[in-house]
């Protein structure tokens, strides 16, 4: 009851699909989304997308758009540092982007870099140009987004080499991470659920 009374949705953050607005509006025709993108280190949203039900399907794709970069912000996508119109790591400039990450001279060198003169962060997202619109179509490394958290497969990898296990495969699928470990003996206590 209390989400047929609601007006607007804000999403941000995580990968909205179109199985998610389908359910939404089937139980509130009326309600306005606004879909939006951006990391941690540009401190707010960078892009913004307003939703109905009369046009979300069209914004569909891989996922649905993360729209369009809001004032002040300008996104480019990269492929081997050169500007792509089509797909490419998704690159923030503008006065949003932070300083940097706190004692972590070796990230920042990499991360937040100055291109064509405004301070900007590479995101490590691949964003794709489809009919127009910005979609975010993966990372170009092993981290996942669970429940708001960003998790390193490689960690977790790390992690189980560190206890004894050499030979792990870590997967995110279906929401869930599963690590399949190659091994004759596990040791079940050594492992956390």
């Amino acid at each position: 009851n209390y989400f047929k009374s609601l007006k607007k949705i804000f999403f941000c953050g995580e990968t909205l699909y179109e199985e998610h607005l389908k359910k939404i509006f089937k139980i509130n025709k009326n309600i306005k989304i606004i879909n939006a993108y951006g990391p941690t280190e540009a401190t707010v949203s960078c892009t913004s997308l307003d939703l109905n039900y009369k046009n979300y399907k069209s914004y569909s794709w891989y996922s649905i758009s993360i729209g369009k970069q809001i004032n002040n912000m300008k996104i480019l996508l990269l492929k081997n540092m050169k500007i792509n119109k089509k797909e490419g790591e998704i690159l923030i400039s503008g006065s949003q982007v932070s300083s940097g990450y706190l004692n972590d001279k070796e990230g920042n060198k990499k991360k937040f870099i100055n291109y064509l003169g405004r301070k900007s962060f590479l995101t490590g997202d691949i964003g794709s140009y489809y009919k127009g619109n910005l979609y975010f179509k993966n990372r170009i490394d092993n981290q996942i987004k669970l429940g708001g958290y960003r998790i390193e497969l490689d960690e977790i990898n790390f992690n189980l080499k560190k206890i004894g296990y050499k030979n792990n495969y870590p997967i995110y699928y279906n929401n869930k991470i599963a690590v399949f470990i190659q091994g004759k003996k596990i040791n079940k206590d050594l492992i956390v659920k």
